[in-house]
């Protein structure tokens, strides 16, 4: 197998778009040459966005496009690297334009309107713990968070005065405290590992990143924690972060050594187990206050 077919099998699990636009070589010395290739960050075309939203029977307004969208680098490595500083770059550049986003300088709403302002959106948290029974020897129980902003709503009169969201009220706490008991019951389970499902939908509030054992159990958690606004899965959004190369052990070869005069424990590595429903808090950003849910 040649050195471009490795490269573009290995970039394959990198999250689109991410595209080979080039390839070429530096000699070293007489007998090593160094594969150089140039990778580009491109958002779909409006063509293609109309074709996918035609073949998924959706509407998609406004591409939202900004300067990160089209951002072209030249990256150089071997055919078992270069997959691997992809994927970060291109984490990296989702990581800005979520940043970015928060400050009303990238992204746009499914109207096309620029900006994604989240200040003032009342956030919701769900914990989950594993039993104690269960727990590995020698650490603390396994725990997991999930959370998500509400995107309708503001916790400041000022704040509503300004946009198209609403105040929150005593009954939409009420309603969101119901909805929450009904998808999330007491012996609702997440079996966590050590690949990851990530879903992004600024708009309506969505950045969640699922430490999951499959695929399959991560979209479902998505699925479950959408099902609290009634919102529908958005697979464009949906992207699977595989571990590249043979993942470090969970338990830590030298668990404890002495740091400033104190032994301490070195953090597993995305430690699996399964997590059960606890409980769930809003959080109210302007004033800092947290309210038990359910």
């Amino acid at each position: 197998m040649s050195a471009e077919k490795k490269v573009r099998n290995r970039l394959k699990r990198v999250n689109e778009p991410t595209r080979i636009s080039g390839q070429s070589q530096e000699k070293i010395s007489d007998y090593t040459y160094f594969s150089v290739y140039d990778l580009e960050f491109v958002e779909p075309s409006e063509a293609e966005l109309k074709a996918a939203a035609e073949k998924a029977a959706q509407t998609k307004k406004g591409t939202g496009k900004t300067a990160l969208d089209t951002l072209t680098l030249t990256i150089s490595g071997n055919e078992f690297a270069i997959a691997l500083q992809a994927s970060l770059l291109d984490a990296i550049r989702d990581l800005l334009r979520y940043e970015l986003g928060k400050l009303k300088l990238a992204g746009a709403d499914e109207n096309g309107k620029q900006g994604i302002e989240r200040a003032g959106h009342p956030e919701v948290k769900l914990w989950f713990f594993e039993k104690r029974a269960d727990a590995t020897p020698g650490y603390s129980p396994l725990k997991g968070e999930i959370s998500f902003d509400l995107m309708n709503l503001v916790d400041s009169s000022h704040l509503a005065s300004k946009g198209s969201s609403q105040l929150i009220k005593e009954s939409d706490i009420k309603a969101l405290s119901a909805k929450i008991k009904t998808v999330f019951n007491e012996g609702f389970k997440w079996e966590r590992g050590k690949e990851m499902i990530v879903y992004h939908d600024w708009q309506r509030g969505y950045s969640l990143q699922i430490h999951c054992k499959s695929e399959a159990e991560g979209t479902r958690i998505v699925k479950e924690v959408l099902k609290i606004q009634g919102h529908e899965i958005r697979t464009e959004y949906l992207k699977l972060n595989k571990l590249i190369g043979t993942p470090k052990p969970t338990i830590p070869t030298v668990k404890e050594e002495e740091i400033l005069g104190k032994k301490r424990k070195h953090k597993r590595y995305r430690p699996e187990g399964t997590v059960f429903y606890a409980y769930a808090t809003l959080h109210l950003p302007s004033y800092g206050q947290k309210i038990a849910l359910a």
